[in-house]
């Protein structure tokens, strides 16, 4: 008996089903982009590269939101990739892109959420021949005096510097994103 079953991990929807309701096409160029949403699977069933063997392994997915010339909302998600603090590892380039710097290890990701960022998209052919999706190419920090939020003030000379608080910004953007609204 064969029975079909959607696929885990083999794309962004299946870490972020609402893109499947994104209607129009993603334009393609260079934009400035706030990260939505950080979502983990864990144990995720997938084939080996080049091999017909399956294995578990962890992904993540960052979600973000981006207007085109014309204010038009869209949504993107990153492709899934493998949980690994390996240098050479997907998610380690796309974080180090992001933030301008290597993350340090122990470090929480998910504290990206809410930052703001510069992404370029490009349409790349699906490998049926079928048409072309929407893929990040690239992720880099904003320019100096690019972002919306003011920088933060520099700490006086004699006082201590202090651990940095979470971020309520970062809480209103999911508390938004939550009510379906697009905080971007």
């Amino acid at each position: 008996m064969a029975i079909l079953e959607q696929k885990q991990g083999s794309g962004s929807n299946a870490f972020f089903p609402q893109l499947a309701d994104q209607k129009g096409d993603i334009p393609a160029g260079v934009f400035k982009a706030k990260i939505l949403e950080v979502k983990d699977m864990f144990k995720v069933s997938r084939t080996k590269y080049q091999s017909t063997e399956t294995e578990l392994v962890d992904l993540t997915c960052f979600l973000l939101g981006f207007r085109d010339q014309a204010n038009q909302p869209y949504m993107i998600a990153t492709k899934p990739m493998r949980i690994s603090g390996n240098v050479k590892s997907a998610l380690m380039l796309f974080l180090t892109n992001l933030l301008g710097k290597a993350p340090q290890m122990g470090w929480d990701y998910a504290a990206v959420r809410g930052m703001e960022c510069m992404i370029t998209v490009l349409h790349i052919p699906k490998n049926d021949g079928s048409g072309v999706y929407a893929n990040i190419t690239a992720v880099m920090p904003l320019m100096v005096g690019n972002s919306s939020t003011p920088p933060p003030a520099a700490p006086a000379a004699a006082a201590p510097v202090a651990a940095p608080a979470a971020a309520p910004a970062a809480q209103q953007v999911a508390a938004a994103y939550d009510d379906s609204t697009m905080p971007f």
